[in-house]
């Protein structure tokens, strides 16, 4: 009898089975690094494999999160756009009715042209938001995660030139300190000694 093989998506099924089984056996829902770890080992999986593969999968989480981040800033969007249609043109009817009816406005119905036109834009804003194509979407996110990076980089870098210029200004008022005042300074030092001595 011919030995069964089995597909990525069948061995994948059927590991992610197993690990539910032991979680549940061992009266969890889910399983901590360290049992991830040793469960691989005894599939033969060394922990080299295991990392990179945790590392895989993190990255795709936070690269769907960011997707889902986006879609969801896109129909906020999409309901801001709306929200000022519907004000901007109903504002607009009004003036038109208003100005019909002192006779100032000869064109009466002219708010249809504006209201015609933004609908469009607006129809094709709806379009974009609902059919996004996946691609551009996880491109979108793949820019949004560099920009956060980067973001991220500045906000340590800033952190680091205030923490070294605060100790620069430090160091330095007490070093014109002691030049200013130097009995001050030998008080404060033997205070400092005699503070330190005590239990």
């Amino acid at each position: 009898m011919a030995e069964r093989h089995y597909t990525p998506e069948e061995l994948q099924a059927i590991l992610a089975r197993a690990l539910e089984k032991q979680a549940k056996r061992a009266g969890q829902d889910d399983l901590s690094h360290a049992q991830l770890l040793e469960t691989a080992q005894e599939v033969g999986l060394s922990p080299a494999e295991i990392e990179a593969a945790v590392g895989e999968v993190d990255r795709q989480r936070s690269h769907n999160q960011i997707m889902a981040q986006l879609q969801r800033q896109q129909r906020q969007g999409l309901r801001g756009h709306f929200a000022a249609y519907i004000t901007v043109n109903l504002g607009l009817w009004g003036v038109d009715l208003a100005t019909a009816g002192m006779g100032v406005n000869q064109q009466a119905g002219w708010h249809w042209i504006v209201a015609a036109a933004w609908g469009i834009g607006l129809a094709m804003h709806a379009w974009r938001t609902f059919n996004a194509d996946p691609q551009s979407l996880s491109r979108a996110a793949a820019r949004w995660q560099e920009k956060r990076a980067r973001k991220l980089q500045q906000q340590q870098m800033q952190r680091a030139i205030e923490g070294a210029v605060t100790d620069a200004v430090t160091t330095g008022a007490d070093a014109l300190s002691r030049l200013l005042d130097p009995e001050r300074q030998r008080e404060r030092d033997v205070r400092r000694r005699e503070r330190d001595r005590r239990p």
